[in-house]
C-alpha cells in the first residue's frame, strides 16, 4: 500500500522515552513495564521540530544538537549521536548517527507501533526479537509452479574437496567408509570431505548426503509445499568441518554443493539465526514454508509449537507471525514485551499521515504528524 505524502510539512512532533533499569543490559526497551515497579524508570522527553537536527545520548536521556553546534539543554562532551532528522523539499528522512552507521546498534522501525503492528519484508533486511537478531535471506512469492530451490549459505570453514583425488587403479581399491563397498560408482565419485585418514578417509559421494540428510532428519522435504531447516555439520569422527564443495576432474572452475538440498514450492522464507539462539550453538538457515494454499500463519518465538524457536530470554513465548498478503511477505508483532524490530537498512521518510516509532539502543523516538506537532501543548520549537 503506497500512502500519499503531505507536499507541505511543517514541523514533526517527537516523544522519546528512554527505558533505564537496574536490570536492564544492551539494548532491549520494555514495552510492558510497570509502572508501579521501582526496578525501573522511563524518562520521557518531547521535542516540536521543524529544521535538521541529531539527537545524542545524554545520561539516562537524550538532548538535541542544532545544525550551528548549540545544543538543547547542554552539551555534554562524549555524547553519542543516534538519529538524524534531516529536512528536504519533500519533507523530513531520518538516518541513523554518523558512529552508528557500521554497529550493531542500527536505527530500528518498531513493528507494534506500525499500522495494524505489521510490516511488509523485505530480502537481506535483519529482524530482531528482543535482543535476538536475525537476517531475512530470501522472500520467494507466489507465482511459480514448480518448486524452487531455497537460496541457502551452505558455508564452511573447509576447501572444496576433489572426486576421486587419487589415480583411478589406487581409488578402485579405497572403501566406503559409509558402505562398506570398494571404489567408486558410475557418477557417484569416492571423496574425502574432512580431515580423517586412513580407512574412514574415504566415501561416496551419495553415501554422505544421505547420511547428512538422516542427522539433519528434515520433515517431509520430499513434499514440494513443505519447509526444512538445515544446520551446517561437523564430522562426528575427527570433529572437523566437512569440505565447502566437491571438484571434479578436469574441471576446477565449477564447484558441485556437498550437500543435495531439497527444493520448496512458493511461497516461504528463508531465515538465518545465529547459532548461541538454536539447540546444539550451530547456525541454522530454515525454510518457512506457508502451505500449498499460502495461508498458513508462521510463529516466531520461544515456545516449542512455533515454527521458528528462538532460544533467548527476551523473546517471548508466541513473540511474533510472519503471514502472506497480497502486499507479500507480512510481519506482526504479537504484544511482545520487548518488540519486534527491523533494522533501516537507509534514510526513512517521515510520513505526514502515519506515526512512526524508531528504537535505538533503549530509546524509542515516535514521530508524529505535522498535525499534532503544530497541536502539541506546553512544547516550543528550540
Amino acid at each position: 500500500m503506497v500512502v500519499k505524502r503531505s507536499c507541505c510539512v511543517k514541523g514533526v512532533h517527537v516523544a522519546c522515552s528512554t527505558w533505564v533499569s537496574e536490570r536492564s543490559g544492551g539494548d532491549l526497551f520494555d514495552f510492558e513495564a510497570d509502572a508501579a515497579s521501582e526496578s525501573y524508570r522511563i524518562i520521557r522527553q518531547d521535542f516540536a521540530l521543524s529544521r535538521t537536527t541529531t539527537w545524542v545520548q545524554s545520561g539516562d536521556g537524550v538532548q538535541l544538537l542544532l545544525p550551528d553546534g548549540q545544543t538543547m539543554p547542554q552539551n555534554t562532551p562524549g555524547s553519542d549521536p543516534l538519529v538524524t532528522m534531516r529536512r528536504k523539499q519533500d519533507g523530513f528522512w531520518i538516518s541513523a548517527g554518523t558512529h552508528l552507521a557500521r554497529s550493531r546498534l542500527r536505527p530500528s522501525l518498531v513493528v507494534k507501533d506500525l499500522p495494524g503492528s505489521a510490516l511488509v519484508l523485505r530480502g537481506g533486511e535483519t529482524i530482531k526479537l528482543g535482543a535476538a537478531r536475525f537476517r531475512v535471506r530470501q522472500v520467494a512469492l507466489p507465482g511459480c509452479e514448480a518448486p524452487v530451490r531455497p537460496n541457502l549459505k551452505i558455508d564452511s570453514t573447509g576447501l572444496p574437496c576433489n572426486a576421486n583425488p587419487e589415480p583411478m587403479e589406487i581409488m578402485k581399491e579405497k572403501v566406503c567408509r559409509i558402505c562398506m563397498q570398494e571404489g567408486p560408482k558410475e557418477d557417484d565419485p569416492l571423496i574425502s570431505p574432512c580431515s580423517c585418514k586412513g580407512s574412514v578417509q574415504y566415501m561416496h559421494l551419495s553415501c554422505l548426503r544421505e547420511w547428512i540428510r538422516v542427522r539433519q532428519q528434515p520433515s517431509d522435504v520430499d513434499k514440494a509445499g513443505n519447509g526444512f531447516e538445515y544446520r551446517p555439520l561437523k564430522c562426528d569422527l575427527c570433529k572437523g568441518s566437512y569440505a565447502s564443495g566437491v571438484r571434479h576432474c578436469g574441471d576446477c572452475a565449477s564447484e558441485e554443493p556437498l550437500l543435495d538440498m531439497p527444493c520448496v514450492k512458493p511461497p516461504f522464507v528463508v531465515l538465518d539465526v545465529p547459532g548461541r539462539y538454536c539447540e546444539g550453538g550451530l547456525r541454522r538457515s530454515c525454510v518457512l514454508s506457508f502451505g500449498e494454499n499460502g495461508d498458513k500463519e508462521l510463529r516466531l518465538g520461544r515456545a516449542d509449537d512455533c515454527d521458528l524457536r528462538i532460544l533467548d530470554a527476551s523473546v517471548s513465548r508466541w513473540h511474533a507471525s510472519i503471514r502472506l498478503s497480497q502486499d507479500g511477505v507480512v510481519l506482526e508483532d504479537n504484544a511482545s514485551k520487548f518488540g519486534t524490530l527491523v533494522e533501516v537498512q537507509g534514510p526513512v521518510p517521515i510520513d505526514s499521515f502515519i506515526a512512526m516509532s524508531l528504537q535505538v539502543g533503549r530509546t524509542v523516538f515516535r514521530f508524529g504528524s505535522p498535525e499534532a506537532c503544530e497541536h502539541a501543548e506546553g512544547m516550543q520549537e528550540p
